[in-house]
């Protein structure tokens, strides 16, 4: 079953990093341009957030501690987090500073801090149960940092993306 998960977990990696290249029909590289898009209203609040990054080669976890985010930026509609990606990004690049590769990395976040506190046991207890040996990342190594996106004058967020171009 362990096999399994982890098969199905390293299919996802891989799946997610080819998607993310756009190519044309000759497979080569196509040609993207960056354009600005006005995205949900977002406001300040403060939250909370962990990274986890795992190995499904080697059956390795990595955890970093609940850290405070004071005044991030969430959809209002959605509540998620703001460029959630770039945070995920931050663990990732942090991953790569220690000389671990092929890490999968997330974040998980809240604005309450004993609910958090709830989910940060539970994986812990979810890896350490199915055989992944969990290191855990101290504030004093790692720090996320916020990440700001401009704002329009209504509270609409704009953020820039990268599009496939036509030739």
């Amino acid at each position: 079953m362990k096999k399994i998960f982890l098969l199905i977990i390293a299919l996802a990696s891989i799946s997610a990093v080819n998607a993310r290249e756009p190519k044309d029909k000759d497979g080569k590289k196509g040609k993207t341009k960056k354009i600005e898009v006005v995205s949900d209203i977002v406001d300040a609040h403060e939250m909370y957030i962990y990274g986890v990054a795992f190995s499904p080669i080697d059956s390795v976890a990595y955890i970093t501690d609940i850290q405070k985010i004071d005044d991030a930026q969430i959809h209002l509609r959605t509540k998620f987090i703001v460029s959630r990606n770039e945070y995920s990004n931050q663990l990732k690049k942090q991953m790569l500073l220690e000389g671990e590769k092929n890490f999968s990395c997330c974040v998980v976040y809240g604005q309450k801090l004993k609910k958090l506190e709830k989910k940060y046991q539970k994986l812990q207890k979810f890896y350490q149960k199915h055989g992944f040996k969990v290191n855990n990342i101290r504030s004093d190594r790692f720090v996320f940092k916020a990440v700001r996106t401009a704002y329009t004058e209504g509270g609409y967020a704009t953020e820039e993306i990268e599009v496939p171009v036509e030739e």
